[in-house]
């Protein structure tokens, strides 16, 4: 059994209000099938009042920061959620490599605020 399948045991014993061992012996594995689809579908599609509530929240707080606050949107502060290891794309040429190096060093001048000319 994977970890996220225990995982998922425990979502729907919680969920059912019965201990794990009792949910494995009364849910057919067609059934628990349709329950990992459901949970996985529930964090990655569903936003809850409170996501939203707590999205305007932190909305409020960047267009106090921001230069154009009318341009932070709602939709930018929900946070996508995705289940499985995204795998990073490395760069492999030496172009690609500085290139990265360079944006990295870009967001992180623009993080501190720091200009890039002072630290050349």
């Amino acid at each position: 059994m994977t970890e996220g399948e225990t995982l998922d045991w425990y979502r729907l014993a919680e969920m059912l209000s019965v201990p794990v061992w009792k949910a494995k012996r009364i849910i057919p594995s067609r059934e628990f099938v349709g329950w990992k689809s459901y949970f996985s579908r529930k964090w990655t599609d569903d936003h809850t009042p409170e996501q939203y509530y707590l999205a305007q929240i932190a909305q409020e707080v960047r267009r106090v920061l921001h230069k154009k606050p009318n341009q932070v949107k709602l939709e930018d502060m929900i946070i996508p959620f995705s289940f499985g290891k995204e795998k990073k794309k490395t760069p492999k040429t030496q172009e690609e490599k500085e290139a990265h190096i360079q944006n990295s060093k870009s967001a992180w001048y623009t993080m501190l605020g720091v200009k890039e000319d002072d630290n050349t």
